[in-house]
């Protein structure tokens, strides 16, 4: 699955993974506002296999196809907490 990663200007380690490039229409607003600007960092092809520094790819997936996002703290889990919450 292709997914396109963009950082956070405003909060450091904070990373938000989307379905579509440029399309942030299916983040929810006070999560989207609290990114402040973005910066695109990649496109990435996920696999179940593939491995990432911090998340599993699996669940990243999983986000993605229920959601079309996934958002990952590297230092602060807790600024994604609520939104990574996947109800399959």
């Amino acid at each position: 699955m292709l997914c396109f990663i963009y950082k956070s200007l405003k909060k450091e380690h904070l990373y938000l993974y989307v379905d579509k490039k440029d399309d942030f229409s299916k983040v929810p607003e006070a999560l989207f506002s609290s990114f402040g600007k973005m910066e695109f960092v990649m496109d990435l092809e996920l696999t179940p296999e593939r491995k990432l520094a911090k998340e599993e790819a699996g669940k990243v997936i999983d986000s993605l196809k229920a959601k079309g996002f996934f958002c990952a703290a590297t230092a602060d889990q807790s600024a994604c907490a609520v939104e990574n919450t996947v109800n399959l």
